[in-house]
């Protein structure tokens, strides 16, 4: 027997069987995802464009993982009873899950839907009419647009193969071109989640409540599956999905409402018909079991501050009308106010590491840091800097100047940053930057003028990528750390194959989208925002150069406003305990899907505040499997008839938007 000496441990091959299986991403698992991922693609690109229906990639937890993880929990429950060796392991369920949600993002709803309409839709649209070839088309490149008249119009009526030689040829320049550049638009991330790694998981200790459930889902020992209040939130959701989803089929059989079109009276906006009050525009109630799930596991001064400064946000605009200030459009620019909210997030939450960003630094220069990183400092920040690198080299070259093409970069980056941060901090449910994207902000506040047409026009072009901002795969990779460590997965392995699930999302999400474009047609079959991608940002443009302005004092102070007002609820939160305002509220209150989601989050806020003034810390506890029963619930039976909707090709019931 070998002689062990002083303070070495020897190493079994039971260890090491051990020691692969919790290594996260194994064989078994890249062959899952490597299955999964073009399935999972062509799903959710047909539903988000053909059907119009679920879309995925609106919430901040993509439900599509959520179903999967069941399945995969389901599966793994038959094999420990019957062949316990095969089944898998709690890391390799929690890589699974992360792999899928980041091979999720490419072929989201901000991304390919939108994207390629973007580079292809004016010169599909382009009439003498409205005489786009003189006003911008004149600005567009050459590089990474499809110009072609007769390809554009197949894509338009349909019936069409992509993969024909004439399509493909057309396209391969265009898509190697965006293909490289979008993969290297959100590999850089990847260098920041593994940078920021340490202070928000080690440091700052944040909870990332969005992967409460998923987290759960994977533990070994099935907590979940044993508690009553879990099973019974799932039973009474499911029951209500199931009974809507026959209504939907069969009209005579009654329904529950609880989407926020499903009754007359739950739009309120119909009922604000006289002045001032019409001045608050969408007011809806809904009672989405799935956003009321999410908001019941928010922080309570989050849930909170989402209905709060929703409704202040609209009471704001009720004054200006009735003190009639209204005269100036926009007015009083509630969106600059928000915005300007999230860069006082972002300045207090740079100055907050300033040392880690010291440490940071050191491991840059090659001293030695005493923590196991995803990957190494000095690799991290070259991947960061090496893609930024990149894409600002592709937008100078695509005609921007080289002041306005960084800060361009900089405001995508900073809010690729912020909803990482907020994410892992208080887990927001939805996040999206629909009316503070750079062209708009960009145009609205400094204008043509300022900003110059030709790179306003490439920034439209660009806009497929940075208007939404809601399937970014940033806060995916930083909560995919977080449970790889909880799982004791490996972080490198985790890290690299990350990389690799972007580069292959969209090695197969581009030219798939194109393909059920020219099946279906965009002119034809297709809904919403393939059709409206082609002319939104463009429509912009055309506004602004026809009556071309400068720099706009107004929108400006409302961002120092915005700015101001965020750091000094920062102020007053970090002095005073318990203060219930989260400037994180502030900031999302006006994004347009709170205008239905307000009223689930004011549910979840008065059940927590009740569960814990009478039910204490167990209460609590309680109430998060409740929570994880309305989520499952929503998300299992409403998935059921999304997909049997797909398979039928009928209309059913959408439990989500």
């Amino acid at each position: 027997m070998e002689t062990i000496k002083p303070g070495e441990k020897t190493i079994t091959e039971a260890d090491e069987s051990s020691r692969a299986s919790r290594s996260g991403v194994t064989p078994r698992v890249a062959i899952l995802i490597a299955i999964l991922l073009p399935l999972n693609a062509y799903w959710i690109i047909h539903m988000t464009t053909v059907r119009y229906v679920g879309f995925v990639t609106i919430a901040s937890l993509f439900y599509n993982t959520i179903m999967l993880l069941t399945l995969l929990a389901a599966v793994n429950g038959l094999l420990k009873r019957w062949l316990p060796r095969f089944r898998l392991r709690p890391a390799e369920l929690a890589a699974i899950y992360s792999l899928l949600a980041v091979a999720t993002s490419p072929c989201g709803l901000d991304t390919s839907s939108i994207l390629l309409p973007a580079i292809a839709g004016p010169f599909r649209l382009a009439t003498p009419e409205n005489q786009w070839h003189e006003i911008f088309i004149q600005y567009l490149p050459e590089l990474g647009t499809m110009r072609d008249e007769a390809s554009l119009q197949a894509m338009w009526a349909g019936s069409t193969n992509f993969f024909s030689p004439p399509h493909l040829q057309l396209w391969a320049k265009p898509l190697l071109f965006w293909f490289l550049y979008m993969s290297a638009l959100w590999t850089a991330p990847l260098g920041l989640a593994a940078l920021f790694r340490r202070r928000w998981m080690e440091v700052e200790r944040l909870t990332y409540p969005i992967i409460q459930l998923p987290t759960e889902m994977c533990r070994a020992d099935g907590r979940m599956w044993r508690q009553k209040p879990m099973w019974i939130a799932l039973g009474v959701v499911a029951g209500i999905n199931i009974l809507n989803g026959l209504h939907a089929l069969y009209p005579m059989v009654p329904q529950i409402p609880v989407r926020w079109d499903a009754a007359p009276g739950f739009d309120i906006s119909r009922m604000l018909v006289d002045r001032p009050w019409s001045a608050a525009h969408s007011v809806r109630m809904s009672f989405y079991p799935f956003i009321i799930g999410l908001g019941l596991l928010l922080p309570t001064d989050l849930a909170f501050s989402c209905w709060f400064f929703f409704v202040l946000f609209r009471v704001q605009m009720v004054i200006v009308d009735w003190l009639g200030l209204n005269v100036t459009p926009q007015f009083p620019y509630l969106y600059e106010q928000a915005y300007g909210a999230y860069i006082g997030l972002a300045l207090f939450y740079v100055w907050m590491s300033r040392r880690e960003l010291g440490r940071i630094w050191q491991g840059i220069r090659g001293r030695k840091v005493a923590t196991e990183e995803s990957l190494p400092y000095r690799l991290a920040a070259g991947l960061f800097v090496g893609c930024i690198g990149f894409v600002l080299a592709a937008l100078i070259h695509h005609g921007m100047s080289p002041w306005v093409a960084l800060l361009f970069v900089t405001a995508y980056y900073m809010a690729t940053y912020l909803i990482g941060r907020i994410r892992a901090e208080v887990g927001i449910p939805v996040h999206e930057f629909d009316f503070m994207s750079p062209l708009l902000m960009m145009g609205n506040v400094l204008g043509p003028k300022v900003v110059g047409k030709r790179s306003l026009a490439v920034m439209a072009m660009h806009t497929g990528y940075s208007r939404g901002l809601r399937n970014i795969p940033f806060p995916h990779q930083c909560e995919a750390f977080k449970m790889a460590e909880g799982t004791g997965g490996s972080l490198r392995r985790l890290a690299i194959a990350m990389g690799i699930v972007v580069i292959a999302g969209f090695a197969f999400s581009l030219p798939a989208t194109l393909q059920i474009f020219y099946a279906n047609g965009v002119g034809a079959k297709m809904q919403g925002y393939p059709r409206h991608g082609c002319a939104e940002p463009y429509n912009y443009i055309v506004s602004w150069f026809e009556n071309p302005k400068g720099f706009n004092a107004g929108r400006a102070e409302a961002i120092v406003i915005g700015v101001i007002s965020c750091l000094a609820l920062l102020a007053i939160r970090v002095r005073t305990v318990g203060f219930p305002l989260h400037p994180v509220g502030m900031a999302v209150g006006i994004s347009w899907y709170m205008s239905f989601m307000w009223f689930p989050f004011l549910i979840a806020w008065v059940a927590k505040v009740i569960v814990a003034r009478y039910g204490g810390s167990q209460g609590l506890r309680t109430l998060a499997f409740v929570a994880f029963g309305l989520i499952l619930g929503d998300v299992l039976t409403g998935g059921f008839w999304l997909i049997y909707g797909f398979a039928r090709d009928v209309p059913t019931y959408a439990f989500w938007h």
